[in-house]
């Protein structure tokens, strides 16, 4: 259970990170020379949280997975 634990709590850090890359994304002030130099490494950090967070999901439901195979036996 506390391997579940710690990754929720990564999985709702990345999920916050990325909301705040969203955020930036949808506000059209992201596209102007403001953001022009972090705008490459913020859509970057924002496909590799995708990533990142398709994975803890997976390691979240196996994780899941073997606590119902415990409380089974």
């Amino acid at each position: 259970e506390a391997r579940l634990r710690k990754v929720e709590a990564e999985l709702e850090r990345l999920a916050a990170r990325r909301s705040e890359i969203d955020e930036l994304i949808a506000d059209p002030a992201f596209y102007t020379d403001t953001y022009r130099d972090s705008r490459p490494g913020l859509l970057a950090e924002h496909g590799e949280l995708g990533k990142a967070h398709e994975a803890l999901e997976d390691e979240w439901l196996l994780i899941q997975e073997e606590l119902e195979a415990i409380e089974e036996t």
